[in-house]
């Protein structure tokens, strides 16, 4: 959960409509909009933004209960590119690196 780039949204992951999946809402505003227009699966999931604030990385089980693949997505939605391709639980984290 954090803050979109705008300062006015808020992204958090949810299951409420029985699925996981990562959604915006403007703080001034009810209700949330899903950010995803898939599902992104519902075993395990996490998201987390950039540190330039412009995607979201997330690790789904969508391609299967026993997989863990990374996708990558603009921060304002869109389509989704899968980074991993090794069968099984792929991980990783946002890091910061130097110039």
């Amino acid at each position: 959960m954090g803050w979109m780039p705008d300062g006015h949204g808020l992204w958090f992951l949810s299951e409420r409509d029985g699925y996981m999946h990562l959604y915006v809402v403007d703080a001034a505003q009810p209700g949330a909009a899903r950010c995803s227009a898939r599902r992104v699966g519902s075993n395990s999931t996490s998201a987390a933004l950039s540190h330039d604030k412009t995607r979201f990385y997330l690790v789904t089980s969508e391609v299967h209960p026993g997989e863990r693949h990374i996708y990558e997505m603009p921060a304002g939605g869109g389509p989704r590119t899968r980074l991993t391709t090794m069968t099984g639980s792929n991980t990783g984290e946002c890091r910061r690196t130097a110039r």
